[in-house]
């Protein structure tokens, strides 16, 4: 804080109305309170208090209740404007400077409990402490933790909002500062509870959580109904998503949520179902409705994986074909198509491996992919590994293609994946 420094005759007057508009009181049964200062050596100190020139220290009974706290306050901003750092100044409700009065350092002696979760309650047992929680300042591994009730040997505080940690607790008071020789321990739950996590899908403003207990959870933004429970109320808390068993897959898009799931635990491929937003078509369900609880994806039953990006949704099936649905203006539903589509459509060129019908480039009418991901580095690859592989992609408005276009370079890739290369012998021609 700046301090001005006034000459005596300027500072002299303010303390004395200062001093006036502090007397007189409350009543009522109320705390006394009680201003103290200590100067410290400081000369502005010595020479502008109201206990005289030159007084190192003193003590004015400034009244009960609010009218009192009040005047203690107003002493102090004149204090804090006018004297030096070495000064020493603060209110509370002991009428002596010293040992077990205002003016010594808080000490702690000891908490209870050792740890805990964000918002357990904490007591700190010491001295010293000021009895208006307003006069005091506790933090926790350097993080402030709201002061609930105070006494001058005992602090209550709540462990605030913050993750794991392990460090000392602070009261800092106008008269000095105490840390605690032990630690606290912050010990944030698990909020999926103690299954094991199997696959985290992330998204822009909500999270869903594939466990081993065979159920799905999700967490964040709920406006579109996106954490499946239901309802469109958000929650900090993961929540089950209704009315789904045996998780193969999950994914998460914006506002919507997707996964596979199958008919006993531990399936390796199963149904879609899709459920949020669903204005682009990107639940699946040949409606443009969103749904708060999973609905099914149309004619898929045999997906092995799945994949969502802003607004659309890619699933590979057993056969090896990938289908995607939902918004496809840029061409990422790989149907040579930027159209939007509420039922899953083929990406071209995906499906059981078939080498009898082979273009110029040497490129087979299908190929089986083994894996799918929307949107940009998607990875599918091809069979047999041991005849090579060669790169190609299906980027917007256009079917699979090794050539770059115009539209490949202005819109993002929806799959990129390697096709076999058929030996030579085999090709329509010679090209490549």
């Amino acid at each position: 804080m700046k301090h001005y420094r006034l000459s005596l005759a300027s500072a002299l007057p303010i303390l004395a109305i200062l001093m006036l508009m502090a007397c007189g009181g409350g009543g009522g049964g109320e705390p006394e309170w009680y201003y103290h200062f200590v100067c410290n050596g400081d000369p502005d100190c010595l020479a502008t208090n109201f206990a005289g020139t030159n007084i190192p220290s003193g003590t004015s009974d400034q009244g009960p209740g609010n009218p009192g706290h009040i005047g203690c306050q107003s002493l102090m901003q004149f204090g804090s404007r006018f004297w030096g750092t070495a000064a020493q100044q603060w209110c509370d409700n002991l009428p002596n400077i010293g040992p077990g009065g205002g003016g010594a350092a808080p000490a702690i002696s000891g908490f209870t409990p050792m740890s805990g979760a964000p918002g357990t309650a904490v007591t700190v047992t010491g001295s010293n402490f000021p009895t208006n929680i307003a006069d005091v300042t506790v933090t926790l591994s350097g993080i402030t933790a709201p002061v609930t009730s105070a006494s001058s040997t005992q602090l209550v505080i709540t462990v605030p909002s913050m993750g794991n940690a392990t460090g000392p607790i602070s009261v800092t008071t106008l008269a000095g500062n105490a840390v605690s020789s032990a630690s606290f321990t912050v010990i944030v739950p698990n909020p999926l509870g103690n299954a094991a996590i199997r696959k985290i899908a992330p998204g822009y403003t909500h999270t869903c959580a594939l466990l081993a207990d065979d159920t799905v959870r999700c967490w964040g933004s709920n406006d579109f109904g996106q954490l499946g429970d239901g309802t469109t109320s958000p929650s900090s808390a993961a929540v089950s998503v209704a009315g789904v068993t045996n998780p193969v897959d999950i994914a998460v898009g914006t506002s919507f949520s997707c996964g596979i799931f199958g008919t006993s635990s531990g399936a390796s491929s199963g149904s879609a179902k899709c459920w949020g937003l669903g204005t682009s078509g990107q639940l699946g369900d040949n409606t443009n409705a969103s749904s708060a609880t999973p609905v099914p994806v149309s004619s898929v039953s045999t997906a092995s994986q799945i994949s969502a990006r802003a607004n659309h949704v890619c699933a590979l099936l057993t056969s090896g074909q990938v289908v995607c649905w939902g918004e496809g203006t840029s061409g990422q539903l790989g149907n040579n198509s930027t159209s939007n589509s509420p039922v899953p459509v083929a990406v071209v060129g995906t499906g059981p491996d078939n080498y009898a019908v082979v273009n110029a480039q040497g490129q087979p009418a299908s190929t089986k992919a083994f894996q799918v991901t929307a949107g940009d580095a998607t990875l599918v690859q091809g069979s047999p590994p041991q005849m090579g592989r060669r790169a190609w992609e299906s980027s917007a408005g256009a079917r699979p293609t090794t050539a770059s276009s115009a539209m490949a370079r202005r819109f993002a890739r929806s799959v990129r994946f390697a096709i076999p290369r058929v030996p030579t012998q085999f090709r329509s021609t010679s090209t490549d």
